[in-house]
């Protein structure tokens, strides 16, 4: 809730629905995942969040703040989950069939590090799968700066020569137009609400999301 570019952005609707749960029902559509963990700071301003996801029948886990990846790790160990896929509450146009697509995808590149859809997919449409034990192990041996700690995945990123990173490409249909899917400001939000406008519905596929042209 207390994102800087667009405070409350979690609870701004689309289709009448707030943009998380909004969220959430689209992931419940994937059937190679165990469950979805709503990963959010024990800060009191985000208790309306997790009733939400109570309401909403989605497991929660609360950390730090500004820990992110302490609040990831510690939402995996406690549900005794070693793959982790990543999806970032302002990405509400991703699906579980797109989950499910990066999923069978992934196996392909086992044992990995990270697989990313991230440059590759159109913007908005990002996931990540990790190993929780391996990220872990890195986070507990004090291995990760501040900066990494919040950012989960960054610590591969900057050292992509000592792990197994592999990118996830989409199939042409969810290559997009150019059109960008996350909600990070003001400006997202306006261009997330009128593109949702065009759907009965919030279990619109992929390949519908990315035929519309804003």
């Amino acid at each position: 809730m207390s994102s800087k570019r667009l405070p409350g952005k979690a609870l701004k609707p689309l289709l009448g629905i707030p943009l998380l749960a909004f969220l959430f029902r689209r992931l419940k559509s994937s059937v190679l995942s165990n469950e979805i963990i709503l990963a959010t700071s024990e800060n009191t301003e985000d208790d309306v969040l997790v009733k939400l996801a109570k309401k909403e029948k989605v497991n929660v886990y609360r950390g730090d703040l500004e820990d992110v990846t302490g609040r990831f790790i510690g939402a995996a160990e406690v549900n005794n989950i070693d793959t982790v896929i990543r999806v970032t509450g302002d990405c509400p146009f991703i699906n579980g069939d797109l989950v499910d697509y990066c999923i069978k995808l992934s196996a392909e590149y086992y044992p990995f590090d990270l697989c990313t859809t991230k440059k590759c997919f159109p913007v908005g449409l990002d996931v990540e799968i990790y190993n929780n034990s391996k990220l872990s192990k890195l986070y507990y041996a004090g291995q990760l700066s501040s900066k990494e700690s919040e950012h989960l995945t960054l610590y591969y990123y900057n050292n992509d020569h000592n792990y197994k990173i592999k990118k996830l490409h989409p199939p042409l249909s969810w290559s997009g137009n150019g059109s960008i899917y996350t909600v990070d400001n003001i400006e997202d939000y306006n261009r997330a609400f009128v593109l949702a406008q065009n759907f009965d519905n919030e279990y619109f596929s992929i390949d519908s999301l990315v035929k519309k042209i804003l």
